[in-house]
């Protein structure tokens, strides 16, 4: 007997992907589909990556997949700035 896994905790494919974090580079699509994620880590770390979570507004880490995700979505954001 199989039991039906909810949506929210199914890994994600990458058409997925694609449409939770837009035209991302496909090295990003394919790093973020090597950690397995949760639909919901995808979506927590799409909301970091663009301002639009509260609690990193209340200085909350982010943790665990959310925040591997959230690297990779932001990864090359940095080297177009100077340091």
């Amino acid at each position: 007997m199989s039991e039906k896994v909810p949506a929210e905790v199914q890994g994600v494919t990458a058409s997925d992907v694609q449409e939770l974090c837009g035209d991302i580079l496909d090295w990003k699509t394919d790093a973020i589909l090597a950690l397995h994620p949760a639909v919901g880590d995808v979506v927590a770390a799409v909301a970091w990556a663009s301002g639009q979570d509260e609690l990193g507004q209340e200085g909350r880490p982010l943790e665990g997949l959310t925040a591997q995700i959230y690297d990779l979505l932001t990864a090359d954001e940095v080297y177009g700035e100077e340091r």
